[in-house]
């Protein structure tokens, strides 16, 4: 496993955090939906004497229904909670007339795994305690995220079995890093790294949140290495992947181990899209949001 010092890290990181890196041009009108919601930031004390921020979003105008949708962004473990994903809580929370938890979680290089994992668990607990003041029902608590966010979507359901808690109702997981790498044929990969490269970006990424190789062995890290008593509880899950996205093919085989758990597992593939399209709002976005919705519906309405 290639090594890097904390002084590459955080050069590196200031790359990644150029906003050239995170394209994102809205259409016209779109982020008018911020305007349309109520958004309240907490601070969630976790397990660890952490502080975890985050926001609570509500629709504007009516008072929300029970259902609860937690929130994770995606950007490697590394990248920081972004407009985009504001954004999409915004649309969630109007769609659903639902309260939505988004959550702020810490990020490497600094909070290497499993700090983000524990954070996203302690605030699905805090959910969970806070369930009456919230107005939400413990058993209708829908947990999703992008890219990494997908990963921890994951590890909230596995954490949650294992430590005895109410399944979450639903996971969402939009191509989703299920296999993480840090295999590289150039022995001078970090001198000359191609940020605009999804698999040059991932073992980046990989290498900033896992400090050591036999972690690669953790399956809240690494989702394929999970065997069927981790995965035996696994709620519902909606899983997307993009056509033209290399993780594809791991998030894909994820969606066949987790039906050991004997929960609906609905995946569908937008052939000509990219890594990070849902969120970004490119190629197939309005499709794949259409259909999302129109299962999250199936499954919460009923």
């Amino acid at each position: 496993m290639l090594k890097l010092t904390m002084e590459e890290k955080k050069k590196y990181l200031e790359m990644l955090h150029n906003p050239n890196t995170l394209p994102f041009t809205p259409p016209d009108g779109y982020m008018d939906c911020l305007n349309q919601v109520n958004t309240k930031e907490v601070l969630v004390n976790g397990s660890e004497g952490q502080q975890i921020r985050v926001w609570i979003v509500t629709p504007k105008g009516q008072k929300p229904g029970t259902m609860a949708y937690m929130n994770i962004h995606g950007g490697g473990f590394v990248q920081p909670h972004h407009i985009w994903d504001s954004a999409l809580c915004a649309v969630m929370a109007q769609e659903f007339q639902c309260t939505v938890i988004d959550v702020d979680y810490r990020l490497a290089p600094d909070y290497p795994h499993p700090a983000a994992v524990t954070d996203c668990f302690d605030v699905y607990r805090w959910i969970l305690a806070n369930k009456d003041e919230l107005g939400i029902d413990e058993k209708r608590i829908v947990v999703g995220g992008n890219s990494a966010g997908g990963t921890l979507t994951a590890g909230v359901c596995m954490k949650a079995a294992e430590e005895g808690c109410e399944i979450p109702a639903l996971a969402v997981m939009l191509y989703p890093e299920c296999g993480l790498s840090t295999d590289v044929d150039d022995p001078d990969f970090a001198d000359h790294i191609d940020l605009s490269d999804v698999r040059s970006r991932g073992v980046l990424y990989t290498l900033m949140y896992i400090e050591e190789e036999s972690q690669m062995e953790d399956p809240y890290a690494s989702l394929l290495k999970a065997d069927e008593k981790m995965l035996k509880q696994f709620p519902n899950t909606i899983l997307v992947t993009g056509g033209q996205d290399p993780l594809r093919f791991d998030a894909e085989e994820f969606a066949k181990h987790i039906v050991v758990s004997g929960a609906a597992i609905v995946t569908k593939r937008f052939l000509n899209s990219k890594h990070g399209f849902y969120t970004r709002l490119e190629g197939e976005w309005q499709e794949a949001r259409g259909f999302v919705f129109n299962q999250i519906h199936h499954f919460m309405d009923r």
